[in-house]
């Protein structure tokens, strides 16, 4: 069994966190951690939180390695994209050429899709 001693201000980090963090699993990982400073077995807390007991006893592994921020973190499983050896490269050049809207469609939009929108992604650059 795990044993965590934490203290009344990483309680209210956690809480905090619970209901502030963008991201709705790591909400769950946050309302789950306190529960268990409360006595509540893992049973209970898996129940509450939505998650398995060993669900729960990967949180307090993970909270136990790296605190708050180790929480913060996790992973999804299944396999990788190909492109994920190339992460950083793509993302410097989409930070680099930002897609942008122009207001005429681009040559042979509307016949080849049908569309006459006013407005469609496109190529250029904007410098907006």
């Amino acid at each position: 069994m795990i044993h965590l001693t934490r203290t009344e201000d990483e309680i209210e980090a956690l809480r905090y966190e619970h209901f502030h963090h963008p991201h709705p699993r790591v909400q769950m990982t946050m309302a789950a951690v306190p529960l268990t400073a409360l006595g509540l077995s893992r049973s209970v807390v898996a129940r509450v939180a939505g998650c398995s007991e060993t669900t729960v006893r990967t949180y307090l592994k993970a909270y136990q390695g790296g605190g708050i921020e180790a929480l913060k973190h996790f992973s999804v499983g299944g396999s990788t994209s190909d492109l994920e050896a190339h992460r950083g490269s793509l993302r410097e050049e989409f930070d680099q050429r930002p897609r942008g809207v122009c207001t005429k469609p681009s040559i042979g939009s509307v016949g080849s899709t049908g569309c006459n929108a006013a407005r469609v992604k496109c190529g250029h650059t904007s410098n907006v």
